[in-house]
């Protein structure tokens, strides 16, 4: 049986703040990010590895993707570094993405968190402005415009110009 453990961490002065619960609800955007992602790389290569020179610009000077082992050496904290969101989107270039991408879709506390960042970090702007412009071309429906998907993208680029 598993068990989940509920603390009481804070996530931007969000109190109890749950790990669970912000990725189970998050989960499927991360991984429709990395779908989306095949879609703008070759469809047989491996998104999380495959470069992808328009999206390593944006990252900060000197930055280097930490691997899956060695992120963990990264504090658990919201916006660590320039550039990244949380740490596990410092282990790899396609898991830095689909960060971005279930955080830009994400609860409207974490989301809100997302703004204030890009607000603030030109690397966080410049990765969501990315971010939806592939969304974009993904999904160029022009009949769903009142989609959520379709409202979240338009308030994210107004929200980080």
């Amino acid at each position: 049986m598993v068990t989940y453990r509920y603390g009481t961490t804070t996530c931007g002065g969000i109190p109890n703040f749950n790990f669970f619960e912000y990725y189970d609800m998050l989960g499927m955007h991360h991984e429709l990010t990395h779908s989306v992602d095949r879609k703008f790389l070759s469809p047989n290569k491996n998104s999380l590895s495959e470069p992808d020179p328009e999206w390593e610009k944006l990252n900060a000077p000197e930055f280097q993707y930490y691997g899956k082992d060695n992120f963990l050496q990264l504090p658990n904290v919201w916006h660590p570094l320039p550039g990244i969101m949380l740490a596990y989107g410092a282990s790899l270039l396609g898991e830095d993405k689909a960060v971005f991408g279930a955080l830009i879709m994400g609860w409207p506390a974490t989301y809100n968190l997302l703004v204030q960042a890009c607000q603030t970090d030109p690397f966080v702007a410049a990765k969501i402005r990315l971010t939806v412009s592939r969304w974009k071309q993904f999904w160029p429906f022009p009949s769903a415009e009142n989609t959520e998907w379709k409202i979240r993208m338009a308030q994210s680029e107004r929200d980080c110009r």
